[in-house]
């Protein structure tokens, strides 16, 4: 694709309202930039996973251990998934509101090991992303 991400959204921007849309994107900056107007911005489940894994392989961590960190994100990113599609259902906010404190100190709990291990970049991009997952 040889377009930038601003005529991609100028494209967009004909059919949508993007200040009344969320964008689910890579952690790219580009494409954060383009959409920076947009009502919000969430980082794709797959692609968060994916690039931490990628971060913890750069920063040489055991194989058993990036798998074990993988497997720990994953599950409470569809913890998290699970508990908004129940409130889709039920409307019961203040349940919501508890799981997402619940996943924000988990995040935490997550880049805290990864940090102690020495995977900074690992441990960084949780904490400065974690809020768009």
């Amino acid at each position: 694709m040889n377009e930038e991400w601003s005529e991609i959204r100028d494209e967009i921007e004909k059919e949508v309202n993007l200040t009344n849309a969320y964008v689910v994107c890579d952690s790219d900056r580009e494409i954060n930039n383009a959409f920076e107007g947009a009502k919000g911005i969430q980082i794709c489940h797959f692609h968060a996973v994916k690039y931490v894994d990628y971060c913890l392989w750069k920063e040489d961590a055991p194989k058993n251990f990036r798998k074990k960190m993988r497997r720990i994100l994953k599950s409470r990113l569809s913890t998290l998934q699970n508990s908004v599609k129940k409130f889709w259902r039920d409307e019961d906010t203040e349940r919501l509101k508890n799981r997402i404190s619940w996943f924000r100190e988990e995040l935490d709990r997550w880049a805290e090991r990864a940090e102690g291990r020495d995977f900074v970049l690992a441990a960084n991009y949780i904490r400065r992303s974690g809020r768009s997952f």
